[in-house]
């Protein structure tokens, strides 16, 4: 028999003769793995997935995290299942109508993966009902998976998406959203659209659950209309079309009284733009490849999906425009600014928004991208300063992070997110140099509620610095003689936080739910 079918028709039944299809127990919106390379082959995993409050299902559960080892499916010899509790951590949804969108949950395991190619996955039986983009969803589960590759022997860590809420946005206007990730071991990255994708998993009477190969969602058609171009006002017709994973909303822009369909993903950075014609729930995913020269070839180590739900809502408000200049020279956002070990960036923010009487708050991700960051932004004037000395020991490679402006429309803010790509020049530090790269640290629980612990790299007392999401020094903490850190913060509201030491060498993420 199967896992999924009887529960859902269960679900149906109920929904049935209770109410409307809202109260069927669909809930999952998106979400991503990700791993860290512990050495000796161990890898701590994290799974972090989006979840509709509305749903009469819990958000905090048990799942099982499959490692399909050289194959797809969890048959294969030496393929394992783990489990790991995922629950809800702080999410800041862009949206003034008091009711959060969605809840953002985190999970971790640590997972011993010999020399293989191994496939990590969550098989999420409640897809969100009603997308408008796939075929029967509330019927599909949602499947979540990441690729490593260390049939080699080398350590990898995966990519860490910098933008983590979901995009969303009002119809018509063209829209800005950063799937740029950061890779702490400087591999390069390259991003394409991909596929939704769903698995039947199966368990026989008295036997082994069995995890198969993940399959396509199929994408629906959508009717012929018209779409406006906000910014112009130029209105424009569109025949009937197919959606699909490189088209996969109603997005066009509008020249001379035609529509043609617009999606723009830039391969290098990651920045995904659209501009929805029709409202509704999309899903939309990206697969980021993870490269690496090895012996003078670049290497494949490493695939992720990451797949989110666009909110496309009707609304007059325009979008923000974030600019930004560096010694008073303009920005180039498509193109990675390079920097040296030892220099200071500076990078000044500026955004305007076309509609009179708006309030335009700025704000980033930058403090869990790259240590020692700040990012200030001014309380009168719509406009943020950056600064970052690049560290002495800093790996050779790209980084990546994002600036957001919003504004304070109602019931539905307006955003214009940019991605910033730095690459620091010179060679990766290693045994010879005599430097290392600064090594992100994992904390227990995660997330935490009254107290957090984690451990540094060397057994000796030290200075540690605790700072929230945007920067801003919170406490500071002395590390016991072992290198033993625990944190009981009493007065925070919950969110992201992050531990560091001084010389920014070992940072940790920490994680603070309600």
């Amino acid at each position: 028999m199967t896992r999924l079918y009887p529960r859902r028709c269960w679900l149906l039944l109920l929904a049935g003769l209770a109410g409307p299809l809202s109260a069927h127990a669909t809930h999952h919106l998106g979400g991503h793995i990700s791993y860290t390379a512990l050495g000796n082959n161990q890898y701590r995993v994290r799974v972090e997935e989006y979840f509709d409050p509305a749903s009469p299902a819990s958000a905090a559960r048990n799942v099982e995290l499959v490692c399909k080892k050289n194959d797809c499916t969890s048959t294969a010899a030496g393929s394992l299942v783990a489990q790991l509790y995922l629950q809800p951590a702080a999410a800041v949804p862009p949206t003034c109508g008091g009711t959060a969108p969605y809840q953002f949950l985190v999970g971790e395991v640590t997972v011993t993966l010999p020399a293989a190619q191994w496939t990590l996955s969550v098989d999420n039986t409640n897809r969100q009902s009603g997308i408008a983009n796939v075929a029967q969803s509330e019927m599909r589960s949602m499947y979540l998976q990441t690729v490593l590759d260390n049939t080699g022997g080398q350590a990898n860590s995966s990519p860490r998406f910098a933008e983590l809420e979901l995009p969303i946005v009002p119809l018509n206007a063209a829209h800005r959203y950063s799937f740029a990730a950061y890779d702490a071991d400087g591999d390069s990255l390259r991003y394409s659209l991909a596929a939704a994708r769903w698995s039947l998993v199966t368990t026989p009477t008295g036997g082994t659950t069995v995890y198969p190969c993940p399959l396509d969602m199929q994408y629906l058609g959508y009717p012929a209309g018209t779409a406006t171009d906000a910014a112009s006002g130029q209105t424009g017709s569109y025949p009937a079309g197919q959606f699909s994973a490189t088209f996969p909303l109603p997005s066009f822009r509008v020249s001379n009284g035609a529509a043609t369909p617009w999606a723009a993903l830039n391969p290098a950075t990651g920045l995904l733009q659209l501009a929805p014609a029709q409202p509704g729930r999309y899903a939309v995913v990206v697969r980021v490849d993870e490269y690496r020269r090895l012996n003078g070839t670049a290497v494949l180590l490493g695939s992720t999906w990451r797949e989110v739900t666009y909110f496309a809502q009707a609304s007059p408000n325009l979008n923000p425009t974030l600019t930004a200049t560096s010694n008073n020279a303009p920005v180039d956002f498509d193109q990675a600014l390079t920097v040296s070990p030892g220099q200071v960036l500076s990078l000044t923010f500026a955004a305007t928004d076309p509609d009179a009487g708006q309030a335009v708050r700025l704000s980033s991700n930058v403090a869990s991208q790259l240590p020692g960051a700040t990012f200030q932004p001014n309380l009168v004037t719509p406009t943020a300063q950056l600064s970052w000395t690049v560290p002495g020991t800093a790996a050779g490679g790209q980084y990546a992070f994002t600036v957001r402006a919003t504004d304070n429309a109602c019931p539905l803010n307006g955003s214009d997110t940019r991605t910033v790509l730095l690459r620091v020049s010179g060679r990766r530090p290693n045994a010879t140099t005599g430097g290392r790269a600064a090594r992100l640290l994992s904390a227990f629980p995660t997330p935490f509620t009254q107290q957090v612990t984690f451990q540094l790299l060397e057994p000796k007392a030290q200075p540690v610095l605790i700072t929230d999401g945007l920067g801003r020094l919170v406490a500071r903490l002395h590390s016991a003689a072992d290198g033993r850190v625990s944190w009981q913060p009493q007065a925070l509201p919950a969110g992201l936080y992050f531990a560091r030491t001084p010389d920014g060498q070992q940072t940790v993420r920490l994680v603070k739910a309600e």
